[in-house]
Formats: structure tokens, C-alpha cells, sequence
């Protein structure tokens, strides 16, 4: 029967007796598979992930100044996260019943809109929307939110402050339509 003083049983704690080996020729490997290998694997994972095309970063730079053109509104839509395995579905999203697209975590569309009233869908396990009024030269922010659902994520759709939209649109980037 093997005792503690004989050492950890995982591999992962095991510690190796004698000198250090130096890089190079000869240099054993092991250490570095310890920590290649689940490295790897994290990136195979995220590989993965949900993902949508997005506008070149030049468009997606002018996007960010939030100025509305002439008699025109802006509405930005962003995906502000929310559950974990929301993160990995795309959301579908339709501005006043025409269907724009998929957004993934971290992504947004922006549209310039006539001044009035605008509806933006969401749609995923659930379907949610909200009524935006809006007014000439006024910028506005919805977020969509993952929350657990029964079989797939659930979306979620909010109104986000000029200041909480900002900070998300700056931290995502823009969807091509």
C-alpha cells in the first residue's frame, strides 16, 4: 500500500527529484504537456463557440462615435451575456418584423431609424421584444441577455442606459447584417 510520503497519486502534483533540467537539447517535455495540453484543449473548445461575420474594423470604429445622421435616429442592439451556455447560441434578431440576422456574445447591430416608434425582437427558446420611441438625432441601446431555459438558453431584452450602452458597444463588435 502506498503512503503520502511516497508522493501524490496525480500526475499533475507529482514533483521530480534532482537537479533542474536546463532548456534545450535533451529538455524534458513533460512540464510543458502539463500545461500545452489543457491549453489545446481550451482552444479547441472555443473553436467552437458561436460565432457570426462581422464588418471590417474600420466601419465597425465609425459605428462607435454614436452620431445619428440628420433627422434620424440610432438604435444599437448588443449581446450584454448573461448565463454561461447562452454564450455558445446565436440570437436572432428582427428590427420592426424584418429579420436582420444572428447576433453571438459580444457582437451588435446598429440601425439608423426614422424617429417614431421601433420594435426589436429577439428570438431564441423564447421570443421578446420591446417598443423603442424614438426622436431625431436620439441614441438608444437594447441588450439582449441569455438566461437558463428549459431545453436552450432564454433571451432577455432591455433598455440600457446611454452609459451602459456605450460601455457594451465599445466592448463588442459589429455584426455584419
Amino acid at each position: 500500500m502506498r503512503s503520502y510520503q511516497d508522493g501524490p497519486r496525480c500526475w499533475l502534483f507529482a514533483r521530480r527529484e534532482g537537479p533542474p533540467r536546463s532548456a534545450g537539447k535533451g529538455r524534458d517535455m513533460s512540464g510543458v504537456a502539463r500545461i500545452v495540453g489543457p491549453m489545446f484543449l481550451l482552444v479547441v473548445i472555443a473553436a467552437g463557440c458561436a460565432s457570426v461575420p462581422l464588418v471590417d474594423s474600420t466601419q465597425d470604429a465609425v459605428s462607435k462615435t454614436f452620431a445619428a445622421p440628420p433627422g434620424q435616429a440610432l438604435i444599437y442592439v448588443v449581446r450584454t451575456g448573461g448565463y454561461i451556455s447562452g454564450a455558445y447560441q446565436l440570437f436572432r434578431v428582427a428590427l420592426d418584423g424584418r429579420d436582420h440576422g444572428y447576433l453571438s456574445d459580444r457582437t451588435y447591430f446598429l440601425f439608423a431609424v426614422d424617429p417614431g416608434r421601433h420594435s426589436v425582437l429577439a428570438e431564441l427558446e423564447n421570443r421578446a421584444s420591446i417598443q423603442v420611441d424614438t426622436t431625431a438625432g436620439g441614441v438608444y441601446f437594447i441588450g439582449l441577455r441569455s438566461q437558463m431555459g428549459y431545453a436552450r438558453a432564454r433571451v432577455n431584452v432591455t433598455l440600457l442606459s446611454e452609459e451602459e450602452g456605450k460601455v457594451a458597444i465599445r466592448a463588442a463588435k459589429m455584426a455584419a447584417p
